[in-house]
């Protein structure tokens, strides 16, 4: 990739982590200290969702609030995973002279002690500022795709978060099945399907390894009305691209996450087809 480069990746993704930690008010912070803290987070968090819920409840019907009440507990447990997950990931997430200072509990609910502040913020506005660099040279790169990619091929690749459930390549055609959540036409059929015709250039880095497994959706609360029973998912997810026009058609750089990896698809071809709300026997 030109522009969403493993760095340019790497650097969002602290800024965005450093940017919504909190500060902690000046004290010791013991271990009964950071679990009443625990205990008041919880009980915020678990309100939060209550207050989420009854303003999704009030622009639904009876029938529909009856049948996914809010549960306290189901939220109680959301807030749990993801304090477990924090506090196991910690190290990968955030950096060692903080992960080396602050207990990995304070971390994972977000909490940075006063003394460390300062640096934080000085930290965060050097980040900031090497991605207002590169984010000024994405933006242009965006300006020169809208005028010189066709409107029907820009619109194939928005695709921002699908799932890539298969990747098959025949001669000089090279096929993606992508799961696109739906389409406002067809929601029950999410599927996408991208082919490459006349590919002269196909690279993939190692590591790429496509699992797919049906989901049943029945019993989920978010499941939008007339979307599927049951979809193909995936672990891996297209997060971004670049297009490029080229005399002989087309090149096209994608960038991949699966498992807290990245890895990059390159290819270069003559034309591109784009299907929606394919039907496929299995991915």
């Amino acid at each position: 990739m030109r522009y969403y480069t493993r760095e340019w990746y790497e650097l969002s993704q602290t800024e965005n982590r450093l940017r919504y930690l909190k500060k902690l008010p000046p004290g010791t912070w013991s271990d009964r200290e950071i679990r009443a803290l625990y205990r008041r987070e919880l009980e915020a968090y678990v309100r939060m969702q209550q207050e989420d819920w009854e303003a999704w409840a009030l622009q639904q019907s009876e029938e529909l609030r009856k049948e996914w009440p809010f549960d306290p507990a189901e939220a109680a447990e959301w807030f749990r995973s993801d304090y477990r997950g924090g506090c196991r990931f910690a190290g990968e997430i955030y950096p060692a002279w903080l992960t080396e200072r602050v207990d990995k509990r304070l971390l994972a609910m977000r909490y940075v002690p006063s003394e460390l502040w300062p640096r934080l913020q000085t930290e965060l506005r050097k980040a900031q500022r090497k991605l207002k660099s590169m984010e000024e040279a994405i933006r242009d790169h965006a300006a020169r795709e809208e005028r010189t990619i066709p409107e029907k091929v820009s619109q194939g690749f928005r695709l921002h978060d699908a799932m890539l459930l298969s990747l098959r390549r025949k001669g000089s055609e090279v096929s993606f099945l992508f799961n696109n959540g739906g389409v406002v036409e067809d929601l029950g059929r999410p599927y996408q399907r991208l082919t490459f015709r006349g590919v002269s250039l196909f690279e993939r880095e190692p590591g790429i390894v496509l699992r797919p497994r049906l989901r049943d959706n029945a019993a989920s609360p978010v499941q939008i009305e007339g979307g599927p029973v049951s979809e193909w998912i995936s672990d891996w997810s297209l997060i971004y691209r670049e297009l490029y026009r080229t005399e002989e058609g087309y090149e096209i750089r994608m960038m991949l996450r699966g498992r807290n990896r990245i890895r990059y698809i390159t290819l270069r071809c003559r034309e591109i087809g784009i299907e929606y709300g394919v039907e496929p026997e299995s991915a």
